[in-house]
């Protein structure tokens, strides 16, 4: 004797759907949260990245250039000092440090959150071994000026502020303080899930007088 087959029953069908979609939602539980928490570090991973990467360029840049050189932005969104000739850094007969016509920039832009590092140079025609600076509308012109020596060093940049010891950058007094915070939303635009950091760095560049 043989037995008939016996189909599905919509009951049988429902319940299946039921469970498939009982597990579906445990697993969504699970891996919604850990999407959430994976943004979220790596958000901030590259936030610090980001602000360390700045700081080390300002810092390094000032350690290696001279005070009489650096001319800072009334706002203190930007930042110049001139270059040292890389070879030879230092003239033969006196052992001062040679001067390069070319310039590093650094400037914020608040509207794009970024900030850039340029080499500009200044044309400057001077001895070599005594150093110039940037007046406020060269440091203008500096920026404005296409150039293929431009590059972003910092993204999502929410404050970015030079200042100097007692807080007026029209007559310089060292140490130089760099403060930046980088903010990065970790969800979607719109959203105020996000990840920030505010660090500062501050350096003293050489000097002739000292």
């Amino acid at each position: 004797m043989r037995l008939r087959g016996r189909g599905i029953t919509l009951i049988e069908v429902l319940v299946s759907l039921s469970l498939v979609s009982i597990v579906t939602l445990m697993l969504l539980a699970l891996f919604v949260p850990s999407m959430s928490l994976f943004r979220r570090q790596t958000g901030k991973s590259d936030s610090y990245r980001g602000c360390l990467m700045l700081l080390e360029k300002f810092r390094v840049g000032l350690m290696n250039s001279q005070m009489e050189t650096v001319t800072i932005s009334p706002t203190g969104h930007a930042i110049s000092w001139q270059m040292i000739e890389d070879d030879p850094p230092f003239s033969a007969s006196t052992g001062d440090a040679l001067m390069s016509p070319e310039f590093a920039v650094l400037y914020y832009k608040e509207d794009e959150k970024r900030v850039y590092y340029k080499l500009y140079n200044s044309g400057s025609s001077g001895p070599p071994d005594q150093p110039s600076f940037l007046s406020l509308s060269d440091l203008n012109t500096a920026i404005g000026s296409p150039s293929n020596k431009t590059y972003v060093i910092g993204r999502n940049i929410t404050e970015f502020r030079i200042t100097d010891k007692d807080g007026d950058v029209t007559l310089l007094e060292p140490p130089l303080t760099l403060t930046i915070k980088s903010e990065i939303d970790t969800e979607h635009i719109g959203n105020n899930d996000s990840e920030s950091f505010r660090v500062q760095a501050s350096v003293t560049p050489r000097s002739m007088r000292w």
